[in-house]
């Protein structure tokens, strides 16, 4: 497999501008649901591997707290943990603008 290469600078514009949009549309989003399925990020990637067993339980609640948590850490680099946060929050922002637009 060809190796592929990820502009940072694109995404954090990218992100910048979808976090624009939506903090102009809704500065706070309110859920309904705190829960959702948790694939460990080693097993999202080992496609050739599939296994469900590793399927658990997640919360947004739990989520940011450890948001909150990680920022009152001064730490200097990042980890795949912060990464795997903020996925978790886009996918929650992203699944909640969907089902609004579904609503309409």
């Amino acid at each position: 497999m060809e190796e592929i290469e990820i502009n940072i600078g694109e995404i954090k514009s990218f992100a910048q501008k979808v976090l624009g949009e939506i903090s102009m549309r809704f500065p706070k989003i309110r859920i309904n649901t705190d829960y959702y399925w948790e694939i460990p990020i080693v097993d999202k990637f080992s496609v050739n591997k599939p296994s469900s067993k590793n399927i658990t339980l997640g919360s947004i609640n739990e989520d940011l707290e450890d948001i909150k948590q990680e920022m009152r850490l001064e730490k200097e680099m990042i980890d795949w943990w912060d990464c795997e946060l903020l996925s978790r929050i886009f996918m929650t922002i992203g699944n909640e603008l969907l089902v609004r637009k579904e609503e309409k």
